[in-house]
C-alpha cells in the first residue's frame, strides 16, 4: 500500500524540479493531503465492510474451539467443571483415562518405617495418579531438587522403600482404600496421598531407598535414618543441596498412558491462546485481501479526485495527480499516456492561474 509520506516528497520534488514557486507547491502538498485522507476514509470503509464476515467467523470458531477444548475439563457423571487439588502440575484426559500429577514443595514430614517415626526432609515429591473413570489404577511416586518443568526432565527414584523400580507405590491397601473412599477426583487425590504418607514403610522394594541412605550418610541403615532426621532438623533444605544424591530414574511422561502429552492449566491456557492467534492471523489475512482489492484508480478518478477539484485549484491538483498517478499506477500505461495528456493541456494555463492565484486571499 502507498506510503503517504513518500507519496508527499515524490510530489513535491517534482514540483520543484520544474521550478515553480514555493507557494504552488505548498498548495499541491495541502491537496494532496487532502485528496490521500479522503482515498484513506474510503478505503476504511471498505475494509469495515469486508471484515464483518471475517470477525463472526472468528468469533463462531474460537468459541466452538475453545468450548471442545473445555469439555475435557468436564465431569462426564455431574457435567460440573472439574476442580483439582493445590500442587496439580500437569492433567492429561484422554476418553474415560485421567491423569493427574500432583507436585508437593520441600518439607518435613513425620515417617514411620518399620516400628520407629522419623521426622524427615523431603526434596519436591511428585504423585503421577491414573484413573479410568473415577477409579484410581496406579500411583506413581517420583522426587526432584527443583519444580517439574515438563514431561521430559529426568526424576529421581524416591527416597523411601515401597517403591519399584517403574516408580510404582507398592502399598497394596491403598487401592482397596481408595476404591472404598466416596467423593470427587479432587477429593480421591488427596485422600489416596495422605493415605500414602501416612502409611508405615516397609523393607520391601528399598534398593532406591538404601541407595540414598548409603551415599548421603554413615554406618548402619537405622543409624543413617537418625542422621537424616538429625540432618533435617538442622537444614530441611539440604535434601534440595547439590551435593545431595539421589539414583535417577524415570520421566514423566513415561507415567502418562500412550505416551500422551500434558494437559496442565498452563498448557490448556496456551493452546487457548494459540486457538486465538490462528484466528487473528486469519482475520489479518483476509484483511489484507480486502486492501489489496480495493481498486484505488477507480476511487481517484470517481470520487476523490472530482470533489477535490471542487474545492481546490483544478489546474494545481491535476498536476498532483500527475506524480500521484505515476506513484500508485505505473504499470496502466496506456492511462497514462491519457492523463498526461490531459496535464499538458492543464499546464498550459497554469502560470496564468498561478499568477491570479498569488494575488488572492489563498497565498
Amino acid at each position: 500500500m502507498i506510503d503517504k509520506n513518500k507519496l508527499m516528497e515524490s510530489v513535491i520534488e517534482s514540483l520543484k524540479a520544474k521550478d515553480y514557486t514555493p507557494q504552488a507547491v505548498t498548495i499541491i502538498k495541502k491537496s494532496t493531503d487532502s485528496i490521500l485522507d479522503r482515498l484513506k476514509v474510503t478505503l476504511e470503509n471498505s475494509l469495515k465492510d469486508a471484515a464483518n464476515p471475517s470477525i463472526t467467523e472468528f468469533s463462531n470458531k474460537t468459541i466452538e474451539k475453545l468450548n471442545n477444548l473445555s469439555q475435557k475439563w468436564v465431569n462426564a457423571e455431574t457435567a460440573e467443571l472439574e476442580v483439582f487439588p493445590k500442587g496439580t502440575k500437569y492433567i492429561h484426559k484422554n476418553g474415560r483415562i485421567t491423569t493427574i500429577v500432583i507436585e508437593q514443595s520441600p518439607q518435613t514430614r513425620n515417617i514411620k518405617y518399620l516400628d520407629e517415626v522419623y521426622y524427615l526432609a523431603f526434596p519436591y515429591v511428585q504423585f503421577t495418579i491414573n484413573f479410568f473413570d473415577n477409579s484410581m489404577e496406579e500411583v506413581y511416586m517420583s522426587m526432584t531438587k527443583s519444580p517439574i518443568k515438563n514431561l521430559d526432565g529426568l526424576l529421581y527414584y524416591p527416597c523411601l522403600p515401597n517403591v519399584n523400580k517403574d516408580h510404582k507405590v507398592c502399598f497394596g491397601d491403598t487401592k482397596n482404600k481408595a476404591e472404598r473412599f466416596e467423593g470427587s477426583m479432587s477429593e480421591k487425590v488427596k485422600f489416596i496421598i495422605s493415605t500414602i504418607w501416612q502409611s508405615t514403610f516397609t523393607a520391601d522394594y528399598s534398593e532406591e531407598f538404601s541407595y540414598f541412605l548409603r551415599t548421603n550418610f554413615e554406618n548402619q541403615e537405622t543409624t543413617k535414618l537418625n542422621q537424616w532426621k538429625e540432618k533435617s532438623k538442622e537444614n530441611p533444605l539440604f535434601v534440595i543441596e547439590k551435593t545431595t544424591k539421589f539414583k535417577e530414574g524415570r520421566t514423566l511422561k513415561r507415567f502418562i498412558r500412550n505416551d500422551a502429552k500434558n494437559e496442565s492449566p498452563e498448557v490448556v491456557a496456551a493452546k487457548m491462546k494459540n486457538i486465538i492467534m490462528d484466528s487473528v492471523t486469519s482475520i489479518s489475512t483476509s484483511l489484507k485481501e480486502s486492501f489489496s482489492l480495493v481498486d484505488v484508480k477507480e476511487e481517484n478518478i470517481e470520487k476523490v479526485h472530482v470533489d477535490t477539484m471542487q474545492q481546490i485549484l483544478k489546474e494545481i491538483i491535476t498536476l498532483c495527480y500527475e506524480v500521484l498517478w505515476d506513484f500508485m499506477q505505473e504499470e496502466i500505461k496506456t492511462e497514462r499516456e491519457k492523463m498526461k495528456e490531459e496535464m499538458k493541456t492543464a499546464i498550459s494555463s497554469l502560470k496564468e492561474d498561478f499568477k491570479n492565484f498569488l494575488e488572492s486571499p489563498y497565498k
